[in-house]
């Protein structure tokens, strides 16, 4: 028999100990499985790094249809029914009604959750939006004007119910970019002539930029990074009209701090807009995230981001 997670043997009416259950490998199997009820095929789920008695497993793109609903499934541990499964028993098992709980035929992410603690395995399905989504707006950038069902600019759908759309390295002069998302090539979202979703690009500049669409509330929203060059000394002055964060770049970012008549630098990984930086990397082109900063740090050095005049005797870094 099985007792908080360890062996046991029933032997005229004594119980004797085997020691703890030693789980090396877990997995999902049954009729979520390709292999089945294969003890040595199923999915293998990956252990928590904080939680050593969380095991999860994650299925994408998994169809649902009208000739099979309802699914038995349980996890087994070393590829062996023998060592440890749940739940255990032979034909025990857990199942999920997809016609049952409403969710019926679709295309499904599927969440595997296992607690060798509590001796429980779950399964969160999430239906994935099937429709076909599409940015559409200013020429100059979408390449097409408005167009609904341009497939350059079509979305991708991620894991988690979300659509994406890239463009990397793009050239932008200061302005407005207007777009609308476009459901199946022609539900324009949001409606109306005069409610577009705007970009504002307050610099010239390179720039990559990624437009996200959350279909569950009609949410629209941008996230960009824009370039920096740094030469062959390996070393840039640099002022941005947005936030940045520097995290993961290969760019590290000092601001400068004065006390008396010595100056010295502090590394920082965000800086707010407008923050006068001295940059440090290897010779290249840099993509640094736009986005809010945290930080209320300030820089000797005064950065500008247009024509601005200075006073006689003042010491300029370009």
């Amino acid at each position: 028999k099985q007792k908080d997670g360890d062996w046991v043997v029933l032997d005229n009416f004594r119980l004797t100990y085997l020691g703890p259950v030693e789980i090396e490998t877990l997995s999902i199997v049954g009729d979520f499985s390709e292999n089945g009820w294969d003890a040595a095929q199923g999915i293998a789920m990956t252990q928590s790094t904080e939680n050593t008695a969380i095991w999860t497993a994650v299925v994408e793109d998994f169809t649902v249809t009208s000739a099979k609903y309802k699914y038995n499934y349980k996890a087994v541990a070393n590829q062996d029914y023998s060592v440890y499964e749940l739940p255990s028993g032979y034909e025990v098992y857990q199942n999920y009604d997809f016609n049952y709980d409403g969710a019926r035929e679709g295309t499904y992410t599927l969440t595997f959750t296992v607690n060798t603690q509590a001796h429980t395995v779950e399964l969160t399905p999430l239906k994935l939006d099937e429709n076909t989504y599409y940015v559409a707006g200013t020429e100059s950038f979408f390449g097409s004007n408005w167009n609904g069902s341009d497939e350059n600019n079509k979305m991708t759908r991620q894991s988690d119910n979300t659509f994406t759309w890239t463009k990397e390295g793009v050239d932008l002069t200061a302005g407005t970019i207007e777009y609308k998302i476009v459901k199946n090539g022609s539900v324009w979202i949001p409606d109306g002539t005069d409610n577009n979703i705007k970009i504002d690009v307050k610099m010239d500049g390179k720039y990559d930029v990624t437009i996200h669409f959350e279909p569950s509330n009609n949410n629209t929203y941008q996230t960009m990074s824009i370039y920096k060059t740094i030469g062959e000394a390996g070393y840039a002055t640099y002022c941005a009209p947005y936030d940045l964060n520097f995290k993961g770049t290969g760019v590290t970012a000092y601001i400068a701090k004065v006390n008396g008549n010595e100056v010295t630098f502090e590394e920082v990984t965000e800086a707010k807009a407008k923050t006068g930086l001295l940059l440090k990397a290897a010779e290249g082109a840099y993509s640094l995230p736009m986005e809010e900063a945290s930080t209320s740090a300030t820089s000797a050095l005064v950065g500008v981001t247009e024509e601005t005049k200075v006073a006689a005797g003042a010491f300029v870094l370009l």
